[in-house]
């Protein structure tokens, strides 16, 4: 004769807790274990080898021109002609080839056609890096 014994609901519930414990704990594990292989690479001692024929590239800050309201072109305090102006864009690009922001703020009660002039002059000394400043619109 074979006996059967039941099995109570609390024994089931006394099982659950160890295997949550368990995938707690490979979860640290794992999560312990990514973090270390993802350390800044950057923060590796490294004797790195000198160049000379490279230089440091460093960001230069925005050319800003500035319209007021009759229609001057104002850069670094100067008042300049359209003439001024290219020749200015050429020798800031010629000192930083490809690399020159020109930041156009014009007030807003200026015609569009001074901003278009800018923006040609922009084109001829090969300066492809221009934005026009606005402020956000209060609602």
């Amino acid at each position: 004769m074979a006996v059967r014994i039941k099995q109570s609901r609390a024994l089931d519930a006394m099982m659950i807790p160890p295997s949550l414990i368990d995938v707690v704990f490979l979860l640290l594990i794992f999560f312990l274990l990514q973090s270390y292989a993802e350390t800044d690479e950057q923060a590796i001692p490294l004797d790195l080898p000198q160049a000379t024929a490279a230089p440091v590239t460093q960001q230069i800050p925005p050319l800003n021109v500035n319209i007021n309201r009759a229609g001057q072109y104002i850069v670094r305090g100067n008042v300049v002609d359209a003439a001024g102006l290219l020749a200015i864009f050429n020798e800031v690009q010629g000192q930083n080839p490809g690399r020159v922001k020109v930041l156009i703020r014009a007030d807003r009660s200026v015609n569009v056609q001074p901003v278009v002039t800018v923006m040609e002059l922009c084109q001829r000394a090969s300066i492809r890096n221009y934005e026009i400043a606005t402020v956000e619109a209060q609602p």
